[in-house]
This record gives structure tokens, sequence and C-alpha cells, in this order.
């Protein structure tokens, strides 16, 4: 995530790949890979990414609710984005 803030794309890039490579449940990595292909312009792939790690996302604890919350809306369900708050 830091290659990400640092504008580093190439460097974020097989940052999340190598993680996703060693834990292919790692859904923060795949969520963070959707970042990165949307920053890149590729929404349809970041959509993807958004989706498979949803899928992979735990529910638990009130940071993941929001974040999850947040991947819904950018996914356009809003509506049940914000029922699940």
């Amino acid at each position: 995530m830091l290659y990400l803030l640092q504008n580093n794309l190439s460097e974020a890039e097989q940052a999340f790949l190598t993680s996703i490579k060693n834990n292919s449940y790692y859904g923060d990595a795949v969520l963070s890979l959707g970042i990165l292909k949307a920053l890149q312009g590729n929404l349809e792939e970041a959509k993807t990414n958004w989706q498979a790690g949803l899928k992979l996302y735990p529910e638990y604890s009130q940071s993941a609710r929001l974040f999850r919350i947040l991947y819904m809306i950018a996914l356009g369900e809003i509506e049940l984005g914000l029922t699940t708050l």
C-alpha cells in the first residue's frame, strides 16, 4: 500500500500480485489491486477485483464493515451498502 500512496504504481502492482500469489485468500491485497486498477483507468478490472475481494474480506470488525460498505457503494450497490451500516 505504501507504493500506492507514493504513486509508484508499478511497484504497488508487483507487491499486490506477490501478496495474492503467496496467499490467494488475502482480501486486502485483492481489494488494493482493485484500487490500483481504478487509478490506472481500468474500472472493469477494478470492479472484478473488488467483487472478488469482498468475497474474501471478513465482516466481523468495524473497520472491515466500513471498507465493505465503501466497496459496495463503489460497485453501485448503494442501497445494499447503506443498509449494512
